[in-house]
């Protein structure tokens, strides 16, 4: 189910998944301990898409960035104590993925 509303400049649709279930506690303080880590995540998430220099990443859903950027097809290796990461040769997401990653690893 999903609701959309015109916000200024773009659109934004709101939407749960089917499989998501309420509070996991009837108790208010342990909801707001589960509050704070998602929103979190969410606004980890949202800074990631920003910072991929791309015009479809800043306004994915969350799921979205999660696979596309979180989820990688890599390999860690770490020689010489150094971890090193091995990304696929003709990855369609390697641009994107490396802008990210130079954009918070760049000194």
């Amino acid at each position: 189910m999903a609701t959309t509303f015109l916000a200024p400049f773009r659109r934004i649709a709101i939407s749960s998944p089917p499989n998501v279930r309420p509070a996991p506690s009837g108790w208010f303080a342990a909801n707001a301990a589960w509050c704070i880590p998602a929103a979190i995540c969410h606004n980890l998430l949202r800074a990631a898409g920003t910072l991929t220099a791309t015009a479809r990443y800043p306004v994915a859903r969350g799921a979205t960035l999660r696979t596309h950027l979180v989820n990688l097809p890599a390999r860690l290796a770490r020689p010489q104590r150094r971890p090193v990461l091995h990304l696929p040769a003709h990855w369609p997401r390697a641009q994107p993925w490396l802008r990210l990653w130079q954009a918070v690893f760049a000194t």
